[in-house]
């Protein structure tokens, strides 16, 4: 469950997020969203026109993070060590985030 105490909104992303990568966008009904979320269908409504609106942002947040991650412009050798450096840090702070781990047993 999400916590109760996030903005609906977010608790909907929050909530989106792992099952649409985990088990696939045509796999998660937004019976499972809604209750997940705690909030209501039309709450749901409210913040997204739909369950394909919902998937347009989570997938628009996840190319942003990495785009933050991608180098500017280099002009010193120096500087592309820095910058792949910089990227490579972003790019583990990511994938070590506990919603990216999962664990098979």
């Amino acid at each position: 469950m999400v916590p109760a105490t996030s903005a609906p909104r977010q608790r909907v992303l929050t909530a989106a997020r792992e099952p649409f990568f985990n088990r696939g966008f045509q796999k998660v009904s937004t019976d499972e969203l809604v209750k997940a979320a705690a909030i209501s269908k039309a709450m749901l409504y409210r913040h997204f026109g739909g369950i394909d609106d919902l998937l347009r942002v989570i997938i628009e947040a996840e190319v942003d993070g990495f785009e933050r991650a991608i180098p500017g412009e280099v002009s010193q050798p120096s500087d592309f060590v820095a910058a792949l450096e910089a990227f490579g840090a972003n790019l583990l702070h990511v994938l070590n985030q506990p919603e990216n781990i999962r664990c098979c047993s």
